[in-house]
């Protein structure tokens, strides 16, 4: 069975955030390695002066993922290429353009 696609709504507000979808729940998501690869959509649902500025990877099998923040800095999308076996926290950082600190929002992606 191939991978497919999944989304995730990452909500912030006041430095906290919550993550809902994915595969897995709460963001998390699980791919299995030779069914192709699988695009997770992430999109910020929170207050205007929130912005995606970066994602990080962290963990074995870092190498099969890429990612492109895209919609004013309201979405990004990760690319799992899903060759390898992966155990990855990937962090969405986001920023406050009304001078609060970044919030750094971490789920899990695994390929079996």
């Amino acid at each position: 069975m191939s991978n497919s696609d999944q989304q995730v709504s990452l909500s912030v507000q006041n430095g906290t955030y919550q993550y809902s979808g994915g595969n897995k729940g709460n963001g998390n998501v699980e791919n299995n390695v030779g069914q192709g690869p699988s695009k997770i959509h992430v999109t910020l649902n929170a207050a205007t002066n929130y912005f995606i500025k970066n994602v990080q990877f962290q963990g074995s099998g870092q190498e099969n993922f890429s990612f492109d923040i895209k919609g004013n800095e309201r979405r990004v999308d990760i690319d799992d290429n899903c060759q390898t076996s992966a155990n990855v926290k990937y962090t969405v950082i986001v920023g406050d353009s009304s001078g609060g600190a970044d919030v750094l929002c971490d789920p899990q992606i695994i390929n079996r």
